[in-house]
């Protein structure tokens, strides 16, 4: 049976309302929520049911008879970029389980999901603004001004407070909902985890005009604290150049064959502006090829904008059509190259171009959720008041991501991807992005990163919600 949960508000939190619609608009396509057929409405009093739920979010005394009562954090819920109070991650549990809240630094911190309840009241409290908690993580707030930048201008996400805190490895939004879901409906879900797998088509050659052998060979050393690869790397190479052997980037014939994930991307770039990009001739039959292949094999087709489209609405849309027009369809899907986003003015450009999903905001050094949930959802528009149209898709683990983490040691690398993946295995999704490169140099150094990736993504299939939704969210 459906259960509905009435969020009430009053005076003092109206000016809040789109923020919280933003949130509720979360919450009623969260997969979890859906699984236990809970439904929310905003400042609907009427009840349908005698087994509604009535939430106030709110100060003083509710107005009418509530279940629950939410304190609202004014400080973070109302705040607007830049943010400039320090924030730190506070530790709350429920029933034995591990959740977690923000709260501003000189704030004492709350024990408790759920306060417990006075002797004279029938009413429910919870511990924290749980509200403020999912804004502030959907938002991304936190990103809109970087105290530091790393080599490529972004936040580097060492700086972000779920890395700080030691949270970036558990999807900290979805682990709430989770919880959330347990205390209004008495109900535990347990959905697997979907994998869905993307590829950046950055190049098709190792060997290429510019590579160096020996800088190459150093590098490798360097990486893996071993010259076992070197043999290969030198063969591989003499053979390539004498035309004895294909380069051994282009992996797409096996790649393409090995995918059974819920959903797969793969993203073709076009622009060549700077020394960081590399994207081959989308006109060679070579690329047409796996174009029509990947096509085949039930891929999307999606744009890799190059490094300087991030804050470039021309030259984002000029590559966007080139991209359209090779595909002979409309460019729906968008990973920045390098990882390269800025707030607002990336969110804005793909707000402007028609953009359906995006699948950018990941850890280049680590794995992990960055944003506190593996499922799509809509970024904020504070310019607007309301939630973006396109949905971001985040991207939990990108193999070079992985490799640095653990550097580029099996022994530390395996034991950590398995307990990640364990760990993950339930109520949220698995967002990954391997490059047609990356099996080669791994291989030879004796971590067998192609085991890793067909295990990966022979994962159970989507069994969640279907494919993702890109209709757009109640608007306020």
């Amino acid at each position: 049976m459906r259960q509905k949960i009435h969020v009430l508000t009053d005076d003092a939190t109206a000016y809040l309302l789109p923020r919280i619609q933003y949130i509720l608009d979360f919450l009623k396509g969260h997969p979890v929520l859906q699984s236990l057929d809970v439904t929310w409405v905003l400042n609907q009093t009427t009840s349908a049911s005698p087994n509604d739920i009535h939430i106030y979010y709110g100060v003083g005394t509710p107005k009418q008879s509530c279940n629950f009562v939410i304190q609202p954090l004014f400080e973070l819920m109302g705040a607007q970029p830049p943010l400039k109070n320090p924030w730190i991650m506070q530790s709350y549990q429920w029933q034995h389980k591990e959740i977690y809240s923000v709260e501003l630094e000189k704030k004492q911190a709350i024990s408790q999901f759920l306060l417990p309840q006075s002797a004279n009241s029938s009413i429910h409290r919870f511990g924290f603004d749980w509200l403020a908690t999912l804004f502030f993580h959907l938002s991304r707030i936190e990103e809109y001004t970087p105290a530091t930048t790393d080599d490529i201008g972004i936040l580097p996400g060492e700086q972000l407070l779920c890395y700080r805190s030691g949270l970036h490895q558990s999807p900290l939004v979805d682990e709430l909902v989770i919880v959330l879901g347990e205390i209004l409906t008495k109900r535990t879900p347990q959905l697997v985890s979907p994998v869905v797998a993307s590829h950046d088509l950055d190049t098709l050659r190792l060997f290429n005009d510019q590579f160096n052998l020996v800088r190459y060979l150093m590098g490798s050393a360097v990486r893996y604290k071993t010259i076992r690869p070197w043999p290969g790397i030198i063969s591989d190479y003499v053979r390539v150049k004498s035309g004895k052997k294909s380069d051994p980037a282009d992996t797409f014939d096996w790649l393409l064959d090995q995918n059974h994930a819920a959903q797969k991307f793969l993203f073709f770039g076009t622009g060549r502006q700077t020394k960081f990009d590399h994207f081959p001739d989308l006109n060679t039959p070579r690329m047409k090829t796996i174009r029509d292949q990947a096509r085949q094999k039930g891929f999307e087709l999606g744009f890799h904008p190059s490094f300087n489209t991030w804050k470039n609405l021309d030259l984002w849309q000029q590559e966007q059509q080139m991209i359209a027009d090779w595909q002979n369809a409309p460019v729906r899907h968008s990973r920045q190259h390098f990882l390269r986003f800025s707030f607002p003015e990336t969110a804005d450009i793909l707000e402007q171009s028609g953009i359906e999903t995006d699948s950018t905001l990941g850890f280049r050094q680590q794995i992990g959720f960055r944003c506190g949930t593996g499922f799509p959802f809509h970024l904020y528009h504070f310019k607007a008041e309301r939630a973006y149209h396109w949905k971001e898709i985040p991207l939990i683990v990108m193999d070079i991501g992985l490799l640095r983490a653990y550097r580029y040691q099996g022994k530390y690398l395996l034991p950590a991807w398995h307990q990640f993946l364990n760990a993950n295995q339930y109520n949220t999704q698995i967002n990954i992005n391997f490059h047609n490169p990356v099996f080669y140099e791994p291989e030879l150094a004796g971590i067998p990163f192609k085991h890793l990736y067909q295990h990966l993504v022979s994962c159970a299939p989507y069994s969640i919600s279907g494919p993702i939704s890109t209709t757009t969210p109640t608007q306020v």
